[in-house]
């Protein structure tokens, strides 16, 4: 059975840096209209959870991306779920890695992309 969450991620093509469909209708509109219930999580993470009437969730960073979520914590599903929800690490894909290396600052380009764009990676305990 395909949840909310699903239905509207089908509307993005499943990808998470898409923020708005083919007709210009962004995702937090769409969440909206679906009746989800919106919630903040701490400053440190700077996302937004988004939990539909049917219990599925979307976890939003403002402007960066998006990731199907879950109820009880801020972690992202395409990122694996750290069953301590403890924290962790971001790992840059290959893509991103490649760019860090390339940086004449490797540490402030690598900090730059995991708060800009999380979704080129992943974060794992």
């Amino acid at each position: 059975m395909t949840t909310t969450a699903q239905e509207i991620t089908a509307r993005l093509h499943d990808d998470g840096s898409r923020l708005a469909t083919d007709d210009g209708r962004h995702i937090e509109d769409m969440l909206a209209d679906a009746g989800a219930d919106r919630e903040t999580s701490p400053a440190e993470y700077d996302l937004i959870r988004y939990t539909l009437p049917d219990g599925s969730v979307l976890t939003v960073r403002a402007g960066a991306g998006w990731d199907l979520g879950y109820a009880g914590c801020w972690c992202w599903q395409g990122a694996g779920h750290d069953e301590e929800c403890a924290g962790g690490r971001w790992h840059p894909s290959a893509a991103a890695a490649a760019e860090i290396g390339a940086s004449e600052d490797p540490a402030a380009t690598a900090i730059a992309i995991c708060e800009t764009a999380p979704m080129r990676g992943g974060w794992r305990s």
